[in-house]
């Protein structure tokens, strides 16, 4: 067998599992919301919703990311950690590299445990898998472990030495088991440099099934989040969208980040999440584990209500 061959379901594995962490997993097939939808009507912010705005704000790192899951973070299971994954995805393609035999390679695989998996390997210049290389994949009814795969995925390459940075785009990418599903469509870019993580893009749709019910839709636009020694910061336009909240758009912006303690627990940074009219919420790290919750819907911006949770109960709010 040629070793093109015997790589070719090893790197559709991996790159699967990488590509799938981006956002904590895939979604609900075709006929998916384009990304960042605007609302026909929108549920404004208010004393009643606002601990679960903020936690679904607070949440949509870990959902960019794949951190976590089982519900306390993107909305649950099968999520892994990008930032973890996506070396071995470089290294897995860049090790079988020299033995594909054209800069431009197509090859089908099957899956595991049935359906099959596309991939198109595009080496750059130098036959190498660096700044100028691609890898595209299509997956059909591709089975793994009880996991169901389906959709697109491209990954391109734009440097790989000492840093690493590439793009990704999931084109209606889903991920079904037994009780989930998750749905994914838009951009991204991703780069590391000296321990600083950073992911950005124009547009992301992200959604989380669960028994076949919707538990929540986030649409981003103009998005960055960024994870390094300096702490953790995340921006863009978002809407947030399930049967409890409805749909509400709001502006989050990291005016200074959030500084990790010994224990992983944010000690100090701030979030700002601003709605329609005069609604602002803002969160501050109290140093133990907890985060103080501010709401205005005042012109002059004076707090209306204040809770403190810990960030556990927070993230398990949305």
């Amino acid at each position: 067998m040629r070793m093109m061959n015997m790589n070719a379901k090893h790197l559709g594995g991996m790159l699967l599992l990488g590509l799938l962490s981006a956002c904590g997993g895939g979604g609900s097939g075709a006929g998916s919301p384009a990304p960042v939808t605007p609302p026909v009507q929108s549920t404004p912010i208010s004393s009643s919703n606002f601990m679960q705005v903020a936690a679904q704000a607070y949440n949509s790192g870990d959902a960019l990311s794949g951190q976590g899951g089982s519900g306390s973070n993107s909305g649950g299971g099968a999520s892994m950690n990008l930032n973890s994954k996506v070396g071995d995805i470089y290294n897995a393609v860049k090790n079988g590299a020299a033995s594909l035999p054209d800069l431009n390679n197509r090859m089908t695989d099957n899956c595991r445990d049935g359906g099959t998996i596309d991939l198109n390997i595009r080496l750059n210049a130098s036959r190498s898998l660096a700044a100028g290389a691609q890898i595209d994949l299509t997956a059909s009814n591709c089975i793994d472990s009880g996991v169901k795969f389906d959709g697109g995925a491209s990954m391109s390459i734009a440097a790989g030495s000492n840093s690493f940075e590439y793009g990704l785009n999931f084109q209606n990418f889903s991920l079904s088991s037994a009780t989930e599903r998750f749905v994914l469509n838009g951009d991204g870019k991703f780069s590391s440099v000296g321990g600083k993580v950073v992911q950005s893009g124009s547009a992301m749709y992200i959604a989380y099934y669960k028994n076949g019910a919707l538990v929540t839709e986030r649409s981003l636009s103009n998005y960055s989040m960024s994870n390094g020694n300096s702490g953790y910061q995340i921006s863009g336009v978002m809407q947030f969208k399930n049967q409890a909240l409805g749909t509400i758009p709001v502006t989050v912006s990291t005016e200074a980040p959030f500084t990790p303690g010994p224990q992983g627990f944010p000690i100090s940074g701030k979030m700002v999440i601003s709605g329609s009219g005069n609604t602002k919420i803002t969160l501050t790290p109290t140093g133990n584990q907890s985060v103080k919750v501010d709401f205005s819907d005042k012109p002059d911006g004076s707090i209306t209500l204040t809770q403190t949770v810990t960030f556990d109960q927070l993230k398990a709010m949305q």
